[in-house]
């Protein structure tokens, strides 16, 4: 088996910088373990400060007619400072 040869230029139409996004899930699951359809808002809060913490750029706040509105969810994960 022979090792793939890969150009080592970069196209001038190549980003300059690269952006990293992660989607989060309301009730502190995933789709192998589902938690339920509630709000883990602590879950919720904890998994966000990682992403922040780990240099993510964007969320993905997923929604769908059987969940909760996920503007809520990320306007009640905002923590105040104290």
């Amino acid at each position: 088996m022979s090792v793939p040869v890969f150009d080592s230029q970069i196209p001038a139409t190549a980003a300059r910088k690269v952006e990293f996004v992660s989607a989060t899930s309301h009730s502190g699951g995933s789709e192998l373990h589902p938690q339920g359809f509630g709000v883990d808002l602590a879950a919720y809060r904890q998994y966000v400060r990682a992403l922040d913490e780990a240099g993510f750029d964007y969320t993905l706040n997923g929604y769908s007619a059987n969940s909760a509105d996920s503007f809520v969810v990320a306007s009640a994960s905002i923590e105040s400072p104290a």
